[in-house]
């Protein structure tokens, strides 16, 4: 299973991702559109 390392360095990889703290955790954004979020089971 992925950890959130191995998302955060993908995410890290793609043109124009950007992470943001949000209330849940973490989320990846391209121009403003959520792709990836941290949830929590």
């Amino acid at each position: 299973m992925a950890t959130l390392d191995d998302l955060r360095r993908t995410a890290d990889g793609l043109l124009g991702s950007e992470e943001r703290a949000t209330m849940g955790g973490a989320a990846w954004f391209v121009r403003g559109k959520l792709y990836a979020w941290e949830c929590h089971p």
